[in-house]
């Protein structure tokens, strides 16, 4: 360095040391020299973080990071740790390359960066960053696995989880989302090994997985419903915001006379089921009598396609918390509150938990109880819910008198002609359609199917799997049970809803999962017109789709035992005339059934609003409801 640089970095030095940072800023901004200088760039770079200017010292503390290669994890860092504080997002793009080329990244900034980049949905970059956390420790392999699970990377979340476990086999959450993951993977041997674990008598060890276990994750698997009842990970969740957080508003005394304010609760306003088969109780919904309000906390932008007439009636909560959310419900002077998610995905039960609505109801989204979220009721009907079901619910049962769940009109023009050649399906062979989300199929459900298969050698298996790597776990495990390959199909992409609907039609018989039978994918199959084969469960989600074929008249399409559901479908399959009289059936039931009449299901629904909003107006504590039938 230049005699004359020497003594101003000097000067620069006791201009720090005295604070006067402007001053260093003034001096060094305009020199070129301090350019090629390390030591001046150095001096400038904390000087400019000193007076706020942290992007612009960031990115000097970048510079110096390519010039000082043996200081470069240093500098980098601190580069790094200046456009996080000031939410420099093209910053952070730029930079996560060389914070994850470094020798030795610092963890915390590295999960700070990794979570930075998920909220500007910079995917491409998180995978280098995720590789540099330690599989050894399970926090960070923890916070690894879900970020692989959040931008799809199935088998990456499960090979962290399964090398993470070698180091730590007793960890009950690594266990938890290893278990997880492994269902979505179809990895056969780690779902083997968790039915073993859950055999009683259970271990210690196994309650502790099975109490941490997300609440929708055991109903793939458990049809207990005492035991679904027993506490959860989203349960215990949910207490610990309420032991830590902002205690919920008193209740507030339901107005006497006038409309019943109607809020609906959920972040899937928009390209989701729960709105494709909401969206026509929304519109069907009585406006001399009802208000009805939308609280969104998804996207907004994915509501905003969608919502269409319903625009007026959508509140955005998408960028408030939980507190705030629950304000501006309140705001509204809603009557009932109705959260449409309970226990699944993306669901911020808080809310409803913070509000003072007189009523509280949950419905549709999660097939259980939703203990924790302080709801008065929970919407069911008398099929799904039987008398028994009373004491495992922690609400009180509004059972409707028909069917709980609502669908669309039938509209013949919404089935959109699909041949097999299409889809490549041989024409010469019986199809049977599992068109259930594959986190639904437990292996003793694929030993049925494949039991199925070795009766019926004139029938293939036509899967709803996108996942290349559990379709090859699936063929696999098949060829295992002796089933060749050429036996099995899967479903390609996603399809438009018209499509999806020819699609399912095509198949001669639908195979239903259990315990965790199709909801909405079961309404779609009798739609389409394809008999269903299922077995009448214990609980709600494994009785869904029997109280659908009830309401079809082809109730006998429901088994009583696995050994049943089994010698049925063999029945079918051998019997082309018999399963032609039951698509006859379905045909009729498209026109007549309560299933597909969404205007007669909203207005027992709304009754079933008038008899909790009763109650609360005189006084009474929420008690067990059954909503009579209209006449027909």
């Amino acid at each position: 360095m230049r005699p004359d640089l020497i003594s101003l970095l000097t000067d620069i030095r006791q201009l720090q040391q005295s604070g006067d940072h402007p001053r260093v800023v003034d001096l060094l901004s305009p020199l070129p020299e301090a350019a090629g200088e390390p030591a001046l760039i150095g001096a400038l770079a904390a000087s400019l973080a000193k007076t706020g200017r942290t992007i612009e010292a960031g990115r000097l503390y970048e510079q110096l990071g390519a010039l000082v290669p043996d200081k470069a994890n240093a500098f980098t860092t601190l580069a790094c740790q200046l456009f996080l504080q000031a939410g420099a997002g093209d910053d952070l793009d730029r930079v996560a390359p060389l914070i994850a080329a470094l020798p030795a990244p610092e963890p915390k900034l590295v999960t700070a960066l990794i979570r930075a980049l998920q909220a500007r949905g910079n995917v491409d970059a998180l995978p280098a960053l995720l590789n540099r956390l330690s599989d050894e420790t399970p926090a960070q392999a923890f916070f690894k696995a879900n970020c692989f699970k959040a931008i799809g990377r199935m088998a990456a979340a499960r090979d962290c989880l399964k090398a993470a476990l070698a180091h730590h086999p007793d960890d009950v959450m690594l266990t938890v989302e290893l278990i997880s993951s492994a269902r979505a993977m179809m990895d056969f041997d780690t779902m083997h090994g968790f039915d073993a674990m859950m055999t009683p008598p259970r271990t210690p060890f196994a309650e502790a997985v099975f109490t941490h276990q997300a609440a929708l994750d055991r109903l793939y698997w458990l049809d207990d419903p005492a035991k679904q009842s027993a506490p959860s990970a989203d349960e215990l969740r949910l207490r610990q915001m309420a032991k830590t957080g902002p205690a919920p508003r008193p209740r507030r005394t339901m107005q006497p006379q006038g409309k019943v304010r109607i809020g609906y609760l959920s972040d899937e306003f928009g390209n989701f089921i729960v709105f494709d088969v909401m969206e026509p109780v929304f519109l069907a919904h009585d406006r001399a009598r009802f208000e009805i309000r939308l609280f969104g906390y998804g996207s907004r932008k994915i509501a905003d396609k969608r919502l269409g007439a319903l625009e007026p009636d959508y509140i955005d909560l998408s960028g408030l918390d939980d507190q705030a959310a629950a304000d501006r419900i309140d705001a509204e002077g809603i009557d009932i509150l109705v959260d449409l998610k309970g226990f699944t995905r993306n669901a911020r039960l808080n809310i409803a938990r913070l509000c003072g609505a007189p009523v509280k109801a949950v419905y549709l989204g999660y097939p259980a109880s939703v203990p924790g979220g302080d709801f008065d009721y929970a919407v069911t009907d008398r099929l799904v819910t039987p008398d028994d079901a009373k004491a495992q619910y922690r609400e009180k049962l509004c059972r409707l008198p028909e069917t709980q769940m609502p669908n669309r009109a039938f509209d013949a023009a919404g089935i959109r002609t699909v041949s097999r050649a299409d889809v490549g399906l041989p024409a010469d062979k019986v199809i049977l359609g599992a068109f259930n989300a594959p986190r639904k199929m437990t292996p003793k459900l694929f030993d049925l199917w494949m039991q199925i298969l070795r009766a019926a050698p004139e029938a293939v298996l036509w899967i709803l799997c996108r996942n290349p790597e559990a379709q090859r776990s699936l063929l696999a495990e098949a060829a295992r049970q002796g089933v060749t390959s050429d036996r099995i199909f899967f479903i390609d992409g996603p399809a438009p809803h018209p499509v999806y609907l020819g699609q399912i039609a095509l198949a001669d018989l639908a195979l239903d999962t259990l315990p965790y039978n199709g909801h909405s994918t079961s309404a779609d199959i009798l739609r389409a017109g394809t008999p269903l084969v299922t077995m009448r469960g214990q609980s709600y989600h494994s009785r869904v789709s029997w109280a659908l074929l009830k309401h079809s008249d082809c109730e006998d399409l429901a088994a009583g035992t696995e050994r049943d559901y089994v010698r049925l479908a063999l029945q079918l399959i051998g019997d082309g005339h018999r399963r032609a009289g039951y698509r006859a059936k379905l045909e009729a039931a498209r026109v007549i059934s309560p299933l597909f009449d969404p205007v007669r299901m909203t207005r027992h629904l709304e009754t079933a609003y008038d008899m909790m909003a009763e109650r609360a107006r005189r006084g009474l504590a929420p008690d067990h409801i059954d909503v009579p039938a209209l006449p027909r």
